[in-house]
């Protein structure tokens, strides 16, 4: 799954609310796939994960690949 969006808040030390402007989901991103790069709820990302859904508990993407985007304003003054 490929998802486009934002990091709302963080959970915990690997849990974060992510929304693609419509929905939101927990995901789950391990520290060695986390950018080196400082992610806040004004940069646009791109996931690449697989849906997990334990008993008893919402479902959430465990992350496998995170890409920031470029922002609008630096795309505009390429």
């Amino acid at each position: 799954m490929q998802l486009r969006g934002r990091l709302l808040l963080q959970l915990n030390h690997d849990k974060y609310l992510f929304s693609d402007g419509k929905s939101q989901i927990r995901i789950e991103i391990e520290s060695e796939v986390f950018p080196k790069q400082a992610i806040d709820d004004k940069i646009e990302i791109q996931i690449l994960g697989e849906v997990e859904k334990d008993f008893m508990e919402t479902p959430e993407i465990d992350v496998k690949r995170v890409e920031v985007l470029p922002s609008p304003t630096a795309a505009a003054t390429r």
